[in-house]
C-alpha cells in the first residue's frame, strides 16, 4: 500500500481531541447528541460499553430510548468517561485511565525498527486497527519462490485492548500472507512499560524470526499428502467458524495440493485474496502459519504430527 492508501484507511483517527466534561444525552433532528454534539455510530458502541448496556440492543433502540437509557446508566462509580471528538462529532467514549495509541506513531516506530518497511495491508474496524508490514530482505524457499518476513500488529487507538503482535510471512509468487501465530505476543502495561518501546523491540525480534522458518518451508515441500488431504485439512481448520471452514475446504480441495507446502500456500492464498472480514482473514492466515509446525504425517492414522 502506498502512503495515500494508508492515510485513507486511518483518516478517521486524524485530528481527534478529547475532554472529560460531564454532559447529558439529547436528541436533535432525529440524531443522538451529547452536550450538543452528534454521537457517531462508533461512539454509541463505546457509550454502550461504558454504561453497561449490550451494544447490539442499544444500537437497535430508537433515539429517544437511547437518550433515556444512557442518561440513566452512563455515570458509573468511576464517573464520566473521556469524550473523544472530531470537529463537531463525538467519535468515542473511553476510559479516562486508558492509554490512547496513535496509528501514525505505531507506524513510525515500526519503520524506525526496520528500514525500508512496507505496509502490505491495513484494516480499521470496531475500534481496532490491524497493520500487516513487510521488511525488505528476500529469502528463497526454492528457485522462483521468494518470501519476505514482516510483522502483524493489532491495537486499539482508544486503549480498549492492549497491542498484540505476531510474525508475518509474505510470499511474492502469489502475494499471499500468513500470520506466524506461534510468535504471538501481547503487551502488558504492568510488565512491558511503554507501549511504543515494546512495539519497536517486538518488531525487530519478529522480523529476524523469519530466518528460522525458511528451512521449515523447504522441508514442507517434501511432505507428501498421499491422498490424506481431506482429513489433514479438517484437522488444520477445525478452530475456524463453520461457514469459513466450508469456504476454505471448497477452495483447497478443488485445487488438489500434493504437499504440505502446497496446502499452506492455498490456505494463505484464500485468506489473502478471497475473504473480506479482517477477523476471518487473520484466522485463516494463522491456519496457514500453523501448517509449518506439522512436518510429519502419521502413517497409521494419517493425522498431523507437530514438531
Amino acid at each position: 500500500m502506498n502512503e495515500t492508501e494508508v492515510s485513507e484507511r486511518l483518516e478517521k483517527y486524524s485530528g481527534l481531541e478529547s475532554t472529560r466534561e460531564p454532559a447529558d444525552f439529547g436528541e436533535l433532528g432525529g440524531n443522538l447528541t451529547y452536550g450538543g454534539s452528534f454521537v457517531s455510530f462508533e461512539a454509541l458502541r463505546t457509550a454502550a460499553r461504558w454504561a453497561g448496556i449490550p451494544a447490539k440492543f442499544l444500537l437497535k433502540c430508537p433515539v429517544d430510548l437511547q437518550e433515556i437509557l444512557l442518561n440513566r446508566f452512563f455515570k458509573d462509580v468511576s464517573g464520566y468517561p473521556k469524550t473523544v471528538f472530531k470537529e463537531s462529532e463525538i467519535f468515542a467514549f473511553i476510559n479516562p485511565s486508558a492509554t490512547q495509541i496513535s496509528p501514525w506513531r505505531v507506524i513510525k516506530t515500526m519503520e524506525q525498527s526496520i528500514s525500508s518497511l512496507e505496509i502490505e495491508r491495513v484494516y480499521s474496524t470496531n475500534g481496532s486497527v490491524e497493520i500487516y508490514t513487510v521488511g525488505p530482505k528476500e529469502h528463497a524457499v526454492a528457485v522462483g519462490d521468494i518470501v519476505r518476513g514482516g510483522v502483524w500488529i493489532s491495537f486499539s487507538p482508544f486503549g480498549e485492548a492492549n497491542p498484540e503482535v505476531a510474525g508475518y510471512t509474505y510470499r511474492l509468487a502469489c502475494l499471499n500472507g500468513m500470520v506466524r501465530e506461534k510468535e504471538y505476543a501481547r503487551f502488558s502495561y504492568a510488565r512491558d512499560g511503554d507501549p511504543y518501546e515494546w512495539i519497536g523491540s517486538s518488531t525487530q525480534n519478529l522480523y529476524g524470526a523469519i530466518e528460522d522458518e525458511i528451512e521449515r518451508y523447504r522441508a514442507m515441500r517434501e511432505v507428501k499428502l498421499n491422498g490424506n488431504l481431506s482429513s489433514i485439512l479438517n484437522h488444520l481448520i477445525e478452530s475456524l467458524p463453520r461457514d469459513v471452514q466450508d469456504l476454505v475446504k471448497d477452495y483447497v480441495l478443488d485445487r488438489k495440493p500434493e504437499t504440505m507446502y502446497d496446502l499452506m500456500c492455498l490456505v494463505t492464498e484464500f485468506a489473502s485474496h478471497h475473504l473480506k472480514n479482517p477477523r476471518n482473514i487473520w484466522s485463516v492466515m494463522s491456519v496457514g502459519g500453523r501448517t509449518v509446525e506439522h512436518l510429519e504425517i502419521c502413517e497409521t492414522c494419517h493425522q498431523l504430527i507437530r514438531r
